[in-house]
């Protein structure tokens, strides 16, 4: 977290991690992997999150010798990964000591642009996504400093059809999560495009009356961007994506 001219930024970089790994990249994992690195000394080596390398060399074959090398390892690794985390503990303490009551407004309209501009789209207001905290934190900025009504608010859930999940806990689901009437949660099965199987699929946020937030959000992101870089930028200067 940094903070410029009042403002926090904050880097959403490894909140919103798509990691996507080129062919070569995969065979050097696999190939470390067969050599005897554990999933610990893969993701230190690559800089990559443990899902990315767990489901890259899940199914790689492993010798008896290499299986035995990697458990005498693992121990040592579990500790040297519990010592860093607490470290990072005690480093993200230190940088959030000074947020309050006071200055938590501006964290959170930091945070709002980072994932509208992250995950929303530039052609409609609609904001993309299934981790619960994340929405939870978009929303929490436009009911209580935008003041949009409960009831402006859309939600389109997109599933898959090979998912048990009944239709009315979808909805309950995500209308507690977004905190919307449960009738304004409309489910959609698009099996054609959606290929996505988390449990309660992939919620789409939208406002009923959205031109001026959309416009609103834009000239925000321009503002960090002329205050961070000093540069200009036009409000809607920017690859549109859904």
């Amino acid at each position: 977290m940094v903070i410029m001219n009042g403002i926090i930024i904050l880097n959403y970089s490894s909140i919103i991690n798509m990691t996507r790994l080129t062919k070569l990249e995969k065979e050097n994992l696999r190939f470390d992997r067969k050599k005897g690195l554990t999933i610990y000394e893969l993701m230190k080596k690559y800089n990559l999150p443990k899902t990315t390398v767990w489901n890259n060399i899940c199914d790689v074959k492993l010798s008896k010798k290499v299986r035995k090398d990697i458990r005498s390892r693992q121990g040592g690794s579990v500790i040297k990964m519990k010592k860093e985390l607490d470290k990072a503990d005690i480093h993200a303490a230190e940088l959030l000591a000074g947020l309050n009551d006071e200055n938590m407004s501006i964290v959170l309209l930091s945070m709002y642009i980072g994932l509208y501009w992250a995950e929303g789209t530039k052609s409609a207001f609609v904001f993309t996504n299934t981790d619960k905290y994340m929405l939870r934190v978009f929303m929490k900025y436009m009911y209580e400093y935008l003041h949009i009504a409960q009831n402006d608010v859309d939600v389109w859930v997109r599933m898959h059809s090979g998912l048990s999940v009944r239709e009315a806990s979808i909805r309950r689901h995500w209308a507690n999560i977004v905190d919307v009437p449960i009738k304004n949660v409309r489910v959609n099965y698009d099996d054609r495009h959606n290929k996505c199987r988390t449990e309660y699929g992939i919620c789409r946020i939208r406002l009923k009356k959205g031109g001026y937030h959309l416009k609103l959000v834009h000239s925000l992101i321009s503002g960090i961007i002329e205050r961070t870089l000093g540069c200009s930028h036009s409000s809607m200067d920017r690859v549109p994506h859904s």
